[in-house]
């Protein structure tokens, strides 16, 4: 966000969208969406839609790694070798 404190002075009027939390305990986590200034846009609703993107992707690697680490440690007992000892039939 520095270019956005480059950007925005004391004093400027400014147009804010943002997508309100319901949370009461997490007053501070809004979602910026877009900002303008004097119908220039200083933030883009598409960077914001980058934004989600990629912690949906991140997310779903996540749980993609999650899986597979199980389902090693419980197909051979360990995660990263083939402990076939432990090996269930």
């Amino acid at each position: 966000y520095d270019d956005l404190l480059e950007e925005i002075n004391k004093g400027d009027l400014l147009k804010v969208y943002y997508k309100s939390n319901d949370n009461r305990t997490e007053n501070v986590n809004i979602d910026l969406i877009q900002i303008e200034k004097d119908g220039l846009i200083l933030y883009d609703k598409k960077e914001y839609a980058r934004k989600e993107s990629a912690l949906i992707y991140l997310g779903l690697i996540g749980a993609l790694l999650t899986y597979v680490i199980v389902y090693r440690y419980y197909r051979y007992g360990s995660v990263f070798g083939n402990n076939t000892a432990k090996r269930r039939r």
